[in-house]
């Protein structure tokens, strides 16, 4: 964490939205290269955490814990991004990803 923020925590079911960049990381941790995405506050990505297939798995478990106005760098295992395959163009087969995250809003969860 390099903010922590305050009210409700995100938890496994709760709706988020966030605002973050992502980058590809190199062999030796760097960053390699410019953002291959990003959310602003003005236009945030929401999701459900632990909700499958919405967004990569490793950005929903990264932000459990966090509260609204909290920052994270939450470095993602190609595993737990986009896998074997990658992203082609901007991102290569078995990539690293990193996201700094600021965590907007926390709302009461998925309702089917």
């Amino acid at each position: 964490d390099t903010a922590l923020g305050e009210g409700r925590e995100a938890r496994h079911a709760s709706s988020v939205d966030v605002a973050y960049e992502a980058f590809v990381l190199r062999d030796d941790g760097a960053v390699r290269g410019a953002a291959i995405d990003r959310a602003t506050a003005r236009d945030p990505y929401g999701f459900v955490v632990g909700r499958t297939g919405a967004q990569i798995r490793g950005l929903s478990q990264g932000v459990k814990g966090m509260r609204p106005g909290g920052r994270r760098l939450i470095e993602v295992p190609w595993q737990y991004a986009y896998g074997a395959k990658g992203r082609p163009p901007k991102v290569p087969p078995k990539s690293r990803l990193r996201f700094d995250v600021q965590l907007l809003e926390v709302g009461a969860g998925f309702v089917s």
